[in-house]
C-alpha cells in the first residue's frame, strides 16, 4: 500500500512491518531509506504506476479519501484461537467480510493436512467459474481443495467454495479465479492459527496464469486496475502470513485429452 503527504515530496510504502519512502528528484520518485513510521494521520492513500529504477503517482493525493474502517474487528478477525477447528470454520462462514461460503472437512479434522503442511508436502488446487448468461446475474464462484499430498486418499482432502463478491460487473473467469485464491488462503489461515504453524512452504495451484501472475506479484497495485480490491486481500494476507508460498501453474481441462492417472 501506498501513502502520501499533501505538499511533502515524498511517499511511503507499507513493507510488513516497516515503511520506506521514496524522495522527489527530476519529476520521479527514487527509494531513499526505511523509515520507522508513516504520518498516518495525514496521508493519504495514492496510486503508482513503475518507471525504470522509479516511481510515478498516477494521481494527485487530493484526489483520494481516506475513509475509517467499515466495522470494528470481527470475531474471526479477533481471534488467534478457537476451542476447535470446527468453530474457527463457523466464525469464517459467518463473517460477511470473510470470502468462505462452505467448507467440508475430513474425519480426522485436518490432521493429515496440518501435517502434510509442517513437512512441506500439502497441496492447494483452486479454480473459479464464471457464467455471463447465468439466469440471476453474470455470476461467479470459485472451489479449492487441500491435501496432504498430492498422493493422498480423498478422505483426506479439505475442500471450501464460495460465490464471487462484487457488482455484475465486475464479475469475470479472472476474479472468480481469485476468490479461489482467497478461499485457499482463509482455510488455510484457520489452520495455521488453531495449530501455530510457522515457517513453512505451500504451494497453490492455478488454472488462470494471470491470477497466479497478479496474486504472487510484488510490483505496485493500482486501484483502477481490475479486481483491486481481491489483490489487494491475496497479497495482504501472502505478506502477513508466517507461511512461505510457491505458485504453480496447472493447464486446465486436461482431462478432455489425456487419462486421469496422467494428469499434471
Amino acid at each position: 500500500m501506498w501513502w502520501s503527504v499533501p505538499g511533502e515530496k515524498q511517499i511511503y510504502q507499507r513493507t510488513r512491518e516497516t515503511w520506506s519512502y521514496y524522495s522527489y528528484r527530476r519529476r520521479h520518485y527514487y527509494l531513499d531509506k526505511a523509515t520507522d513510521t508513516c504520518p498516518l494521520d495525514q496521508a493519504l492513500p495514492i496510486s503508482v504506476s513503475t518507471a525504470p529504477n522509479s516511481f510515478n503517482i498516477k494521481g494527485p493525493a487530493t484526489e483520494f479519501i481516506l475513509l475509517p474502517p467499515v466495522n470494528t474487528l470481527s470475531d474471526f478477525e479477533d481471534e488467534s484461537t478457537w476451542s476447535t477447528l470446527s468453530e474457527g470454520f463457523d466464525n469464517a462462514i459467518n463473517d460477511q467480510t470473510i470470502l468462505l461460503d462452505t467448507f467440508l472437512l475430513p474425519e480426522n479434522m485436518c490432521n493429515n493436512l496440518v501435517e502434510g503442511i509442517q513437512n512441506g508436502t500439502a497441496s492447494i488446487v483452486s479454480d473459479g467459474s464464471f457464467d455471463a448468461a447465468s439466469p440471476i446475474r453474470p455470476v461467479g464462484t470459485s472451489a479449492v481443495i487441500l491435501t496432504p499430498s498430492t498422493e493422498c486418499h480423498e478422505r483426506y482432502w479439505t475442500k471450501g467454495c464460495n460465490w464471487v463478491t462484487g457488482p455484475k460487473s465486475s464479475q469475470s473467469a479472472y476474479r472468480s479465479e481469485l476468490a479461489g485464491v482467497i478461499s485457499s488462503l482463509t482455510i488455510l489461515d484457520i489452520l495455521v492459527r488453531h495449530h501455530n504453524i510457522t515457517k513453512v512452504a505451500e504451494t497453490i495451484a492455478l488454472d488462470g496464469k494471470t491470477a497466479m501472475d497478479e496474486s504472487r506479484g510484488d510490483w505496485p497495485l493500482s486501484i483502477n486496475q481490475k479486481c483491486f480490491d481481491y489483490l489487494q486481500v491475496i497479497r495482504a494476507w501472502i505478506m502477513l502470513s508466517p507461511l512461505t508460498f510457491h505458485f504453480r501453474h496447472v493447464k486446465g481441462h486436461q482431462i478432455d485429452k489425456v487419462p486421469y492417472n496422467q494428469l499434471d
